[in-house]
């Protein structure tokens, strides 16, 4: 808006604001200023904290961006009155377990108000809501998107939170906070689902197309992080890393009358075979690597959508041929139970087989059969079929140097994490502007 043509009352607080923002040194007596100008002259809804903080400062009373979480020298209305909030949360209310940077009325929130460091602007009804519902997922930083918004961030959201947390919102942030049809139902402001993973089987995709509500995820933020991942467990598995490990730890070492001791396979990756299952970003990479070591690749056929430019190898002949097999599909009604008892058994006695994709794939109950009775020479996993496993499962009781398994971590080096945050805003902000990407409703 243009200053000459807003109310009076918010040309006064205008310019207590600046008085403020070019004298740091005197924030708490400007902004003072800008409140009871704001409220005594008929700013019954003040709304100059949706604004994001002036930056820059130095000292005592450095004011930072919204990352930032505490500082000094806040105003608290309370009662209409304002007093000095020694420390509280950055850019607004902080509700349990919330971390929210919101406009907020002086009025509103129970008559507690925060007076940010920035002049009044025009709030309306095309104001977004966004919240990030599992923020604890992310080890990142995650800038704000770049329209006019309220944000609200929870470390973790329970189902039971869902429909609260959400009321009002246009874009809801998951990475693994299920939205299905009976919630999104009761959602009727929700606009878009920025996903903040590649997988979305926690989104109810089909209610999503049917209501108008847009999905995007996250695109080749991991196609280094997982590959190297996997790598890491093919090369521990082939050369009986941990067997020799656990041997020496026993004394084994100690016993023996030679300078070594053989008493695990170790199996080269140069002229080996590795079959791969899903051609994307992920399989490419993991492909390339091979590659690198002088392995065969071989991708594995399956129904359309198909990548372009791959040669595929019919299904049954990559499980025999392979000495490593590496998952890297989608988790759908299709892909559910892929590898299974049968599966296993084609598959020589000397591989090893890799899921760095989705637990469901492989049927776990014939993977520990195929462990403990040698159908297969090892397995290094990084998902289990339910997470976290709060009930028990099978694979996380196995207790053998041929099998290796992580806490559902090969995406999250500090290099993807960080693509992966910038990408979410980066969703946001285009769906925002009317061009969209990575959408899949």
């Amino acid at each position: 808006m243009d200053p000459g043509l807003r109310p009076w009352h918010e040309r006064a607080g205008l310019r207590a604001w600046r008085f403020a923002a070019l004298h740091p040194g005197l924030y708490a007596f400007g902004m003072g200023i800008a409140a009871r100008v704001l409220k005594w002259m008929g700013a019954a809804e003040c709304n100059i904290a949706s604004l994001p903080l002036v930056s820059g400062w130095t000292g005592e009373r450095n004011f930072p961006a919204p990352e930032g979480r505490t500082f000094r020298g806040l105003y608290r209305s309370r009662r209409g009155r304002w007093a000095r909030h020694r420390r509280g949360p950055v850019g607004g209310w902080r509700g349990p377990g919330a971390s929210a940077y919101t406009s907020l009325p002086l009025a509103a929130r129970d008559g507690v108000g925060i007076l940010r460091a920035t002049p009044p602007q025009e709030t309306g009804d095309n104001m977004q809501k966004v919240v990030f519902l599992d923020r604890s997922t992310l080890r990142a930083k995650v800038r704000r998107p770049g329209f006019e918004h309220v944000w609200e961030e929870y470390e973790t959201t329970t189902p039971a939170q869902i429909v609260e947390r959400l009321k009002g919102a246009t874009v809801a942030i998951t990475n693994k906070v299920p939205l299905r049809g009976n919630l999104l139902r009761q959602l009727p402001d929700l606009k878009m689902i920025a996903m903040a993973a590649t997988g979305y089987d926690v989104i109810d995709v089909a209610y999503c197309k049917a209501n108008g509500i847009a999905v995007a995820n996250i695109r080749n933020y991991a196609v280094h992080t997982v590959p190297e991942h996997v790598f890491a467990m093919v090369l521990a598995l082939r050369r009986s890393l941990l067997a020799y490990r656990e041997a020496v730890e026993r004394g084994r070492w100690q016993e023996v009358d030679q300078f070594c001791f053989f008493d695990f396979p170790i199996g080269d990756l140069f002229d080996a075979t590795i079959g791969i299952i899903g051609e994307g970003a992920i399989g490419q990479g993991t492909a390339k690597i091979a590659r690198g070591f002088g392995m065969k690749v071989l991708f594995a056929d399956h129904p359309p959508p198909k990548a372009e430019g791959v040669e595929f190898t019919p299904m049954d002949e990559v499980l025999r041929e392979s000495d490593v097999i590496s998952l890297h599909c989608p988790m759908s009604e299709a892909t559910r139970g892929l590898i299974g008892e049968k599966e296993m058994k084609m598959m020589k006695p000397t591989a090893i087989l890799i899921n760095t994709a989705r637990g469901g794939l492989v049927q776990e109950a014939a993977l520990v059969r195929a462990l403990k009775e040698g159908w297969i020479a090892g397995a290094g996993f990084d998902v289990l079929t339910k997470e976290p496993p709060k009930e028990g499962n099978p694979l996380l009781d196995l207790r053998l140097p041929n099998f290796i398994l992580t806490p559902h971590v090969a995406w999250a080096s500090d290099g993807a994490m960080q693509f992966l945050a910038d990408q979410i805003i980066d969703n946001i902000d285009l769906w925002q502007r009317g061009t969209p990407q990575h959408l899949v409703t």
